[in-house]
């Protein structure tokens, strides 16, 4: 009897030892090149398509992909698209989420379409030294390892990646 009496007490010491570690996000994972594999659910079905919803209540479909994502160790990143390249800076900001800055250039489309946002609502965003907007969103994290990153949409779409090794 003394000898299971024990055996359980081990047994719920490893497991709740195993049920507290976290993982965390570390610059040494984090840090290096991207790919984009494909987006799923919750369940892990492969999505296609994603929705997003806007104030006025227009619905619009988009097809489901990501950019190639270079993380560098000096606090600046890369999403490169295929028509375009966004950059800017990161910064972790808790155990599972990074805040991305992005460094919105002068006469370039978002530019225009932030001017118009502010000229009709009361969203404000900085500008850096040169007179560039600066866009900073925040990015959940639900797995990182050194070869994979799984990112949380707010729409429950996950988005995974693969470190170029």
């Amino acid at each position: 009897m003394k000898v299971k009496s024990i055996f359980i007490i081990l047994f719920i010491l490893c497991s709740s030892r195993l049920l507290a570690q976290e993982t965390s996000i570390t610059e040494e994972k984090l840090v290096g090149e991207w790919n984009y594999i494909k987006a799923v659910d919750k369940k892990n079905k492969e999505r296609k398509y994603m929705y997003r919803i806007f104030p006025n209540g227009y619905k619009m479909g988009f097809i489901t992909s990501g950019p190639k994502i270079i993380i560098n160790s000096n606090g600046t990143y890369l999403k490169k698209f295929p028509k375009e390249t966004l950059k800017g800076n990161w910064k972790i900001i808790s155990k599972n989420e990074i805040e991305y800055e992005e460094v919105v250039p002068i006469g370039s489309m978002s530019e225009e379409m932030i001017t118009q946002i502010q000229r009709f609502s009361n969203k404000k965003w900085a500008k850096d030294e040169n007179g560039n907007f600066l866009d900073p969103y925040t990015c959940k994290i639900i797995l990182l390892t050194n070869t994979e990153m799984r990112v949380m949409d707010e729409e429950d779409c996950i988005f995974i990646y693969k470190k170029d090794m």
